[in-house]
């Protein structure tokens, strides 16, 4: 009995430490019933409950778009209201932002205080069509490797102030 419950130690052992030494990613979670969209940069991608996204996908035409964006552009998330970067997703490096929140006419509540875009080049249409949003606080951002903001903010019609 006492060699049966070492044995058993020992594999949780082991598999608590293969846990632990998963790689982290970055992905989205769509939480439906709530409207959020929610970053993560975490290694519990399996353990949502709502659909998950990758944040680069390269289509069919060698496009690049995210996860949720297909390839006639529309947003799987669009009718969500909130997108919130959880904590994790401060230590969090994407090279690319573009058409993150394209499309999503509802969103109203953007919390990027967790969003570090020091290594983005590219920003091209990420706000596309975000026509609820009044004012945006771009003012933390490290830009200097920006490269592309092609539509980044257009059709943004309620946009009247953005602080840089």
């Amino acid at each position: 009995m006492k060699r049966l419950l070492i044995t058993l130690m020992a594999l949780l052992t082991m598999g608590m430490a293969s846990l632990s030494a998963q790689e982290r990613e970055m992905y989205v979670e769509y939480q439906t019933s709530y409207g959020t969209m929610r970053f993560y940069y975490d290694n519990l991608r399996s353990t949502r409950t709502y659909p998950t996204y990758d944040l680069v996908r390269i289509t069919s035409t060698n496009r690049i778009f995210p996860g949720w964006v297909d390839d006639h552009l529309v947003n799987q998330c669009a009718d969500a209201w909130r997108v919130v970067f959880d904590d994790s997703f401060a230590d969090a490096r994407p090279t690319s932002t573009s058409y993150w929140l394209y499309g999503m006419n509802y969103l109203n509540v953007l919390s990027m205080a967790n969003l570090n875009v020091s290594e983005v080049t590219d920003m091209s249409y990420m706000f596309y069509g975000c026509s609820l949003l009044t004012e945006l606080d771009l003012g933390t951002w490290d830009t200097s490797k920006l490269s592309f903001m092609d539509g980044m903010f257009m059709n943004c019609s309620s946009l009247e102030t953005i602080y840089v």
